[in-house]
């Protein structure tokens, strides 16, 4: 059995009113008067995502591009290192049972991991061999957070005051090559580097460092020293929070009266940039040291996300505007959940984020509009307006929106090119097939034949057909169901696939369910290029496989439902109850053009 859908096209954002003031999704910008429009904010929908790659575990907990240029990741307990197809090579494997997020930073030779326990890991960039840091004077402690300043790399020492460096360039440690957090009793929770000096942030406040170039301290010499009547009485609650744009440092903070909100300090000045309704929020969220911090930059605004895993929210604080938004991901029950970002990195002009539930790499891309495929819900309420405590009467509500992205397309949902059933008498073949239910429902045989049975089709002699609708942009997916003959057996030598993107017999890409006589074989390919993939599906008892292939861009993707228990194929082979489980993908250029979709087989 075969049924084929071909959708793509544009996605529309549904506005809501509602009582109390929220940005979900969508981010503000000030428009100028002088332009004269009608309300003083535009507001615009965030990035969709795109998968890119999956690590063969998750979650993905750090991403780093070197200063060399190779790219590494580290999902679950092992690092990655990232080919331009963003397949993944394992390099080794850090400690086990974490999924807190690591730090990385390389000082131009070595590449440094750390997650919080006393070992850390070094990669030499120019081998990508990997070991465990070994330090015979005992001065490696591990560290929380990684940083880099003029050729040394620093390291805080977990819980205590201290924070401490290696030698220049180099992944040796003296053991005298350390100081201490030393302008109140706090204990450091975790470092970060910003214009070329260190700040220190303990629980209940801040110190600046700078490279003193071994000063002379009397007690021995001190590579770095303390930037005097700079102290900060604010410290940070969040050890992963801290994150740096341009001069500046941004944090989750708290001071010595135990109040939590977000911080920005640059030039040695501190700025609250919480607003008192993000703080009435995060003083609901059962804990806020958690929070994961960093900093992206896309359409000339850059953004400060804020993270709550346990809480399950992400914030965002645009820089420019200075306005916040929630950033969610809804889930196919339509419950709002943080955004799939777990970690950041720009990997040659790409803007790379890491999920904090699998292994996917994905892309921000203004032009996607989708969550990896997922629909984005996007709202925007307004607060109630007062006069005194008297009513307030509304004469008229005008609100301007823009709807529909792709040039040529009908606004709203996804156009569908091809949607066939196979509704029809039995022996029809399907080049004579036609059913007014049906859309684009015109098939052109390649090679073989391929009649309708049972309101099924069967193909036998290498059948190839191609479908009459043609995609107008390159990204669209296609859609067919497989129903084996028999479930007491599976059928040697059977198999089912779907092309997309072709420009002719062998060429395009293939998602193809086969059959070896044991069991079924996912399989996703580029025809007549490189990347192959397949993955052991197993058998069925019941029901059917329904195979998605998905192409967006370089992203080739293909997913696979079982119809039994509605659960979804792993890369390993698993099934899991995530709609968002990828089974195969991988990166390719080699069909860039819409192309025909064509459907074939021996089945």
């Amino acid at each position: 059995m075969a049924r084929v859908a071909l959708t793509g096209g544009a996605y529309q954002a549904r506005s809501v009113i509602a009582a109390a003031q929220r940005s979900l999704n969508l981010y503000a910008e000030p428009l100028p008067e002088t332009q004269g429009e009608p309300a003083p904010m535009a507001h615009y929908p965030t990035p969709g995502i795109t998968l890119l790659g999956v690590l063969p575990k998750g979650p993905v907990r750090g991403i780093r591009q070197a200063t060399t240029g190779g790219i590494y990741a580290v999902g679950g307990d092992t690092l990655y290192s990232l080919d331009a197809s963003w397949s993944a090579t394992a390099l080794g494997q850090i400690t086990p049972g974490l999924n807190t997020p690591v730090s990385m930073q390389d000082n131009g030779l070595d590449l440094i991991v750390v997650d919080g326990t006393a070992n850390g890991w070094d990669v030499t960039l120019a081998s990508n061999s990997f070991v465990q840091i070994n330090d015979p004077n005992g001065m490696f402690s591990g560290a929380d957070k990684v940083d880099y300043l003029d050729t040394f790399l620093i390291f805080n020492k977990p819980n205590t005051p201290q924070f401490y460096w290696s030698g220049s360039l180099a992944v040796s440690f003296d053991s005298l090559d350390f100081a201490n957090k030393q302008s109140f009793s706090d204990l450091l929770v975790t470092i970060a580097v910003a214009r070329r000096e260190i700040y220190l942030l303990g629980t209940r406040t801040t110190e600046i460092w700078y490279d003193a170039g071994a000063t002379d301290t009397g007690a021995g010499s001190s590579q770095f020293a303390e930037v005097q009547s700079t102290f900060i009485d604010h410290g940070c609650v969040a050890k992963y929070s801290p994150a740096v744009y341009d001069n500046a440092v941004l944090w989750l903070t708290q001071d010595r009266q135990g109040r939590g909100f977000v911080m920005l300090t640059a030039a040695y000045k501190t700025e609250r940039i919480s607003t008192y309704a993000i703080e009435t929020e995060l003083a609901r969220y059962p804990r806020i040291d958690d929070a994961i911090g960093f900093c992206y930059q896309l359409g000339g605004h850059t953004f400060y996300v804020l993270i709550f895993p346990h809480a399950d929210k992400t914030w965002c604080y645009d820089i420019l505007t200075k306005l916040w938004h929630e950033w969610a991901w809804i889930d196919t029950n339509g419950d709002e959940h943080r955004h799939r970002a777990n970690c950041f990195c720009p990997c040659n002009g790409t803007l790379v984020v890491g999920d904090w539930e699998n292994g996917n790499l994905y892309a921000l891309d203004q032009q996607v509009f989708t969550d990896n495929g997922a629909p984005i819900k996007r709202v925007r309420s307004f607060p109630h307006m007062l006069a005194d405590g008297k009513r307030v009467f509304y004469r008229q509500f005008l609100a301007d929106l823009e709807s529909g992205t792709a040039p040529g397309m009908v606004e709203g949902e996804a156009s569908t090119v091809v949607n066939c059933t196979f509704t029809a008498a039995d022996g029809t073949p399907l080049e004579s097939y036609s059913n007014p239910s049906d859309v684009g429902a015109t098939w052109t045989p390649l090679s073989g034949s391929a009649q309708i049975e049972g309101d099924t089709l069967v193909g036998s002699d290498a059948t190839l057909y191609q479908a009459g609708g043609a995609p107008l942009f390159p990204d669209y997916s296609v859609r067919f169901a497989v129903v084996p003959p028999a479930y007491d057996s599976v059928l040697s030598g059977t198999s089912l696939f779907a092309i997309g993107r072709s420009q002719g017999s062998g060429t395009g890409y293939q998602a193809q369910v086969s059959a070896d006589g044991t069991q079924y074989t996912l399989g996703l390919a580029a025809l007549g290029a490189a990347p192959s993939v397949s993955v052991a599906m197993g058998t069925l008892t019941s029901g059917r496989y329904t195979v998605w292939l998905t192409m967006r861009g370089t992203s080739i993707v293909a997913q696979v439902q079982r119809s039994q228990d509605a659960l979804w194929l792993r890369q390993d082979g698993q099934w899991l109850t995530d709609p968002g489980t990828v089974a195969a993908a991988f990166a390719d250029a080699t069909y860039t053009a819409p192309g025909v979709v064509m459907i074939g087989g021996n089945w």
